[in-house]
């Protein structure tokens, strides 16, 4: 039974390049007329259930694409035909096309019949593994490393590289555009459904898991695959955790302003430096200037004379008695 689901599993990626060969004979053939249809439709097999649905129709409008396309894939498929400068195939190449739009449409019929049936069998095999990465990828990887015993031997760094040279092959795409870890597990449903800058972390985080799941199957352990489904949810809760946006900066708002008063004293020794600088009263008094009355002066000082302002005034004292510092607070 192994041995068959490895040829079946081997047969599966034939029909895969089957398939797509089909896939690139249709668009070219069907460029002139539908020019742009293989940019509107990615999926090889929608685009020719598309092309065998469409096939010499000149107004779309009247073909039903609604069991195909999504209804707003079908609105810019129809708004895209109505721009689009096509022109009717001859009958013979429209023949051909059709021709090979009925052998995509069996290929991947019998494809899905082979998947099932691995499905069916995997599940019994390696049940918990199937439920990390999925039966089909389950089986290519057993497929190449021999079975669970084979596969339980390897690192996850290996595992998570198994495939790459055959899935270079089989798409016939450059190798550049390829990333180095693309194997069998990168091309699977389980990590193209995530973004592309998580699909690393992705595959690695299931790499590790795959390689956990299959030593607890050849143990013969958690037969439901009750184990890889819980590996299967922790991968999918720590996925949702990095798909979502980072939190928004908070702004930090000011402190609240204190409305109590302020203490502006400044101490004893504050007071004391300040009392040492004050304007005494007998210079106080010089710069008081008394209504109607001529100020006094004193001698010249270089040509010049300085005036006494009120001093003597209200006394015949030259100087003004200035009460001390300690006895202020008693005044």
């Amino acid at each position: 039974e192994q041995t068959l689901i490895t040829e079946a599993n081997a047969l599966i990626t034939d029909m895969d390049s089957e398939i797509q060969n089909v896939y690139q004979f249709v668009r070219d053939h069907y460029q002139p007329k539908f020019p742009g249809l293989d940019s509107l439709i990615a999926a090889p097999m929608d685009f020719i259930r598309v092309v065998q649905a469409i096939g010499n129709t000149m107004d779309i409008t009247k073909v039903n694409l609604e069991n195909i396309l999504t209804p707003s894939m079908v609105m810019v498929v129809t708004v895209s035909a109505t721009t689009a400068k096509g022109v009717s195939l001859p009958e013979a190449e429209l023949q051909r096309v059709r021709e090979a739009c009925d052998m995509a449409l069996a290929l991947d019929a019998a494809r899905s019949t082979i998947v099932s049936y691995i499905e069916s069998r995997l599940n019994a095999i390696a049940p918990n593994l199937s439920a990390v990465i999925g039966t089909v990828t389950a089986a290519k990887l057993l497929a190449m490393t021999g079975g669970l015993a084979g596969l339980c031997r390897l690192p996850a760094s290996t595992v998570m590289v198994l495939g790459t040279r055959q899935q270079r092959l089989a798409t016939g795409m450059s190798k550049l555009n390829n990333h180095a870890k693309a194997g069998h597990i990168y091309h699977s449903p389980e990590v193209q459904s995530i973004p592309t800058d998580l699909r690393i972390k992705a595959l690695r985080m299931l790499s590790a898991k795959a390689v956990l799941a299959a030593r607890i199957d050849l143990n013969h352990s958690y037969l439901d695959g009750e184990m890889g489904r819980r590996m299967r949810e922790d991968v999918d809760g720590k996925i949702k955790v990095l798909r979502e946006p980072p939190p928004s900066k908070k702004v930090k708002p000011l402190p609240a302003p204190l409305e109590a008063p302020k203490k502006r004293r400044g101490g004893r020794r504050a007071r004391r430096e300040k009392d040492s600088r004050a304007m005494s009263e007998l210079r106080k008094q010089q710069n008081r200037l008394a209504f109607g009355e001529t100020e006094q002066e004193m001698d010249y000082v270089d040509e010049e004379s300085v005036g006494l302002g009120m001093i003597g005034q209200n006394s015949n004292r030259a100087r003004i008695a200035v009460p001390a510092p300690q006895s202020k607070g008693k005044l």
